[in-house]
C-alpha cells in the first residue's frame, strides 16, 4: 500500500486526497481528544491555535509528537480538567491586563469587576476577558470552564522563550486576519493574547489554513 505521506506530497491527486480528508472531519469539537498541549524543544515552529471543528486533523496533530503545538482541548469526560476555572489574583489580573491593554487597563479592570459581581464569584478569572458575552446575557460562568487558557498561555511562553514562531491555524473558508470575528470565543481569545504577546517581542503571528497544515501531520 502506498505511504499515505507520499499522497500528500504528490503533484497529481493532491485536491482530491485533502478533499478526502476533509470528509472525515465528523464536526464534533475537538474530537473528543483531551490534550495538553506539547512544546517540542528546539522546534521551529508552534501551532499555537487550531480551529477544533476539524476534529481528524486534530486528531493527528494530537498524535503526532514531532509537532509541537501549545494547543489545549479539555473534553466533557475529562474529570480532572473540564468545567475548572482558574481564578486571578489581584497580581495575576494585573499581568495579564497589562499584556491585553498595554495602553492602559482601568477600564477593562472595571469590566471584568462587573462581571465578576454579575457570576457571583469571588475572584476573576480568565472567563471575564475570554467570554465576556456569555457572562453578560447568562450571569454564569461557561460550564467547559476556563482552566485550559492557563494550561495554553504556559505552553505558548514557552515555545517563545525557545524561539519558536507561533502558528495560527484557520478553516479554510475564510482568513481570520480579515474577518475575524468568525473566530469562536476561545480561539479567538487565543489569537489576541498571543498577537499582543507577540507585539511586545516585537514579532508578529503567522497564519495557516488547515489545508496547508494537513500534509505536515
Amino acid at each position: 500500500e502506498k505511504p499515505r505521506k507520499l499522497e500528500y506530497f504528490a503533484a497529481t491527486g493532491l485536491r482530491a486526497a485533502l478533499a478526502t480528508e476533509l470528509t472525515k472531519d465528523d464536526g464534533r469539537v475537538g474530537g473528543e481528544v483531551s490534550f495538553a498541549g506539547r512544546v517540542v524543544p528546539r522546534a521551529q515552529w508552534c501551532i499555537a491555535s487550531f480551529p477544533g471543528i476539524h476534529s481528524y486533523v486534530w486528531q493527528k496533530l494530537t498524535k503526532n509528537e514531532r509537532i509541537s503545538s501549545n494547543c489545549v482541548f479539555f473534553p466533557i469526560g475529562d474529570k480532572q480538567n473540564y468545567g475548572k476555572h482558574f481564578d486571578l489574583d489581584d497580581k495575576k489580573l494585573q499581568a495579564l491586563l497589562a499584556v491585553l491593554y498595554p495602553e492602559g487597563s482601568a477600564g477593562a479592570k472595571q469590566r471584568i469587576e462587573r462581571l465578576t459581581q454579575a457570576v457571583k464569584a469571588k475572584l476573576p478569572c480568565y472567563c471575564m476577558t475570554l467570554y465576556p458575552d456569555i457572562l453578560s446575557k447568562q450571569r454564569r460562568k461557561p460550564e467547559w470552564g476556563c482552566q485550559w487558557f492557563e494550561c495554553w498561555r504556559v505552553g505558548l511562553h514557552e515555545a517563545l522563550d525557545d524561539g519558536q514562531r507561533a502558528i495560527v491555524v484557520y478553516q479554510d473558508v475564510y482568513d481570520p486576519r480579515s474577518t475575524f470575528d468568525l473566530l469562536g470565543n476561545s480561539q479567538r481569545g487565543e489569537v489576541e493574547y498571543a498577537a499582543k504577546v507577540l507585539k511586545n517581542r516585537g514579532g508578529e503571528i503567522q497564519y495557516a489554513s488547515v489545508n496547508e497544515l494537513r500534509p505536515l501531520l
